[in-house]
């Protein structure tokens, strides 16, 4: 089955009759079952932030985590950031999968980083 959904909820205005306002998620998920999160490239949500969005949604809709770029390198050529904190970043985002998994609506964007998370002890 293939199922379509955005990457993010709050920058598409035609949802909205082309309102000039960001589209709550709760709007969002009346047009979508999924939706990418691609904040979580730039800072690993927290279990509070999972807790509101899920509360936002149909207990079926599903949330797709973008790795973070520590997780993919993509921070290099930036502030220089070690190995441990590399690490640390797989375990806080094992963790926030963790929470909205409890909830049933999470997937991953790569299976390599379920894979990598897994032999972390998971």
């Amino acid at each position: 089955m293939i199922t379509i959904g955005l990457t993010t909820w709050t920058e598409h205005p035609g949802l909205i009759g082309g309102e000039t306002r960001k589209v709550r998620l709760t709007e969002y998920a009346g047009f979508f079952p999924l939706v990418e999160v691609d904040t979580s490239f730039y800072g690993i949500p927290s279990s509070s932030t999972i807790e509101k969005w899920q509360s936002e949604v149909p207990e079926n809709f599903q949330f797709i985590l973008k790795a973070n770029q520590l997780m993919t390198r993509h921070d290099e050529g930036k502030e220089e950031v070690d190995e441990l904190t590399r690490m640390q970043a797989f375990r806080d985002f094992k963790k926030s999968d963790s929470a909205i998994g409890e909830g049933g609506t999470v997937e991953n964007d790569s299976l390599s980083i379920s894979a990598f998370l897994h032999s972390l002890g998971g």
